[in-house]
């Protein structure tokens, strides 16, 4: 299955060599619209269907991009609803719900890996404040943003899971990933055991 995955995408690698060559004039002139756009430059009068064009060779040469979600309307503000394919959201354990909102507007698909049981989003706005808005518009407390983040809204949204964490402190986890590879003994027993309750693989 391994060589044949690889030699699947060798052929892919091939194929996007190809079109690269018969297709240079009008992907270089892609390109440096999309440059030109992405440094700062304006354009009037250019359709949706042009700006579309120049992303999709920007992607076809360059298929994974990254931002951070306070970037991300002013590298990707010339975007639309659903025109970006797959949304890849590292750390969405830390990151709060609404900084996320533009990012998933503009994705099809999304997958959102983080771990709830680790470092929360920070959130500026003060608890008063929030309290405030919540009776305003008759919000339930369960939504606040200083209690949920990016990831525990997807794992809320994610039917296949598990309830995880230390007793009294679960909660449900979307997909969780247990097997642990990043730190060795005796780091991995003890935090499997403070923050896991015994639930991940040492790999």
């Amino acid at each position: 299955w391994r060589q044949a995955r690889a030699k699947v995408f060798i052929e892919a690698l091939k194929l996007h060599s190809t079109f690269f060559q018969i297709e240079a004039s009008r992907l270089g002139s892609n390109l440096a619209f999309i440059t030109s756009l992405l440094t700062g430059s304006r354009y009037r009068g250019v359709s949706q269907a042009v700006i579309r064009s120049a992303w999709a060779s920007l992607f076809m040469v360059v298929p994974v991009r990254r931002s951070t979600f306070a970037s991300f309307a002013r590298s990707f503000g010339s975007l639309g609803c659903s025109e970006i394919g797959w949304l890849l959201v590292d750390e969405a354990g830390q990151a709060t719900p609404q900084a996320a909102v533009g990012a998933l507007w503009r994705a099809q698909r999304a997958v959102l890996v983080g771990d709830p049981l680790q470092l929360e989003p920070i959130v500026t706005v003060s608890d008063a404040v929030l309290e405030h808005m919540r009776t305003r518009y008759q919000v339930d407390a369960h939504w606040l943003p200083n209690r949920q983040s990016a990831q525990t809204l997807a794992d809320h949204a994610t039917p296949w899971g598990r309830m995880a964490g230390p007793q009294g402190q679960k909660c449900w986890v979307g997909l969780p990933l247990v097997v642990h590879r990043r730190c060795d003994q005796p780091m991995f027993d003890l935090a499997n055991r403070i923050a896991y309750d015994g639930a991940m693989v040492y790999g």
